[in-house]
């Protein structure tokens, strides 16, 4: 595993998940507010 271009490191690895499952969850809140017809300012 040490020779692969491909490696990325724990910590970034972890961060990345995160985020985009962060990102899921706030697109997914942002929809179901305006589908109780609130429109969020941001």
């Amino acid at each position: 595993m040490q020779g692969t271009r491909h490696t990325i490191p724990p910590l970034v690895n972890d961060y990345i998940l995160t985020t985009s499952f962060v990102y899921t969850k706030w697109t997914e809140i942002r929809q179901e507010r305006k589908n109780e017809g609130i429109t969020p300012r941001w």
